[in-house]
């Protein structure tokens, strides 16, 4: 059933969200006005379930503005990744830093020259960033980084991991392990076929095919001297065919991925699949059967499923755009908004 209490309509897409600590929601699209406020693509839902009138950032590009990505740090600030060139008049191409009142932050010197998809907080408070870029460029000169780049706490790009991306990174997740909440492995999908690691001791360099998902090891240990790409998605059976959009965890170390693909893991699974921690192989016992693209996965705290994209059936049920999925048996449950 719908929360009729919140009635917050977008007059454009909502392509992120993220929830507070103090329990307010963000929200960032291609939207210009929001719950009948006028909102540049930035907008903060209060917990009265009204659009906080205090908080109204303004993004403006010269052509198409999209703010894809956005996450909140434990100190209250924001980070804002897009298609956008400035916030409030200031240039900031990509990305920027807001503070808890929406005002930009001008401390934060961090560009990319291209779209910004995805943001994850480490837990060692150095942030990764996914995206369709080439360059990152900070306080200190330009660096090149192909899709994927992590910078250190103050937003200086980290020398020490600069892996080359052949293709575009949609979205990223830090790993839970099986006995501790993270585990240090970092997982990207997107449309990319393989990617190339120099090794920062010796200067070898590796390709490694991994078609449209992958897995770093270790990408928050500082000590670690060589990260690599390790063994997931690693044989050529367990490929997906298509681009991977979105992907997620589970407290149990299982890995859901959505996207495009028809087989994934060593299996037939139409647009969304579960995989299994060590090697990304399918799970024999989850198959949803989305007949349309699967293009955002979140795990609930109870480990349900919820799903969105391009769908009108999925779960054995007939479900437009959006669905929640039991963990145990991947059929959709009661949850139906119907969206359209």
């Amino acid at each position: 059933i719908v929360d009729t209490a919140f009635t917050t309509n977008a007059n454009d897409a909502v392509h992120s969200i993220a929830v507070q600590a103090d329990g307010q929601i963000l929200l960032a699209g291609a939207f210009t006005t929001i719950g009948g406020a006028a909102r540049n693509h930035i907008a903060r839902i209060a917990t009265t379930d009204t659009i906080d009138a205090t908080f109204a950032p303004n993004a403006t590009a010269i052509s198409r503005v999209l703010i894809s990505a956005i996450a909140a740090q434990g100190d209250g600030k924001l980070l804002i990744g897009g298609l956008f060139s400035h916030i409030d008049g200031t240039p900031s191409n990509h990305i920027a830093r807001l503070h808890p009142n929406g005002s930009l932050d001008t401390t934060w010197r961090t560009h990319a020259n291209g779209e910004i998809t995805s943001i994850v907080f480490l837990s060692n408070d150095k942030i990764l960033l996914s995206g369709n870029f080439t360059s990152i460029t900070d306080a200190n000169g330009s660096f090149a980084r192909s899709s994927l780049a992590r910078l250190n706490a103050n937003g200086t790009v980290d020398g020490s991991f600069n892996p080359l991306i052949h293709g575009q990174v949609y979205a990223m997740a830090e790993e839970t392990a099986l006995t501790t909440k993270i585990n240090g492995d970092i997982l990207i999908a997107g449309d990319f076929t393989s990617i190339t690691m120099t090794n920062p001791s010796t200067g070898a360099i590796t390709k490694f095919d991994r078609p449209f998902i992958a897995r770093f090891d270790n990408v928050d240990l500082p000590e670690v001297p060589a990260l690599s790409v390790d063994s997931f998605n690693s044989l050529a059976a367990n490929n997906p065919n298509e681009i991977v959009r979105t992907i997620a965890t589970q407290t149990d170390g299982k890995i859901l991925a959505g996207g495009d693909f028809t087989w994934i893991g060593n299996l037939a699974r139409e647009k969304i699949a579960r995989l299994i921690k060590t090697s990304g192989a399918s799970d024999t016992t989850f198959d949803p059967n989305s007949n349309g693209t699967v293009r955002s996965i979140v795990v609930q705290p109870n480990g349900d499923i919820l799903a969105g994209g391009d769908f009108t059936y999925i779960g054995n049920q007939a479900r437009n755009g959006i669905a929640r999925l039991y963990k145990d048996s991947a059929k959709a449950d009661g949850f139906n908004p119907n969206a359209n």
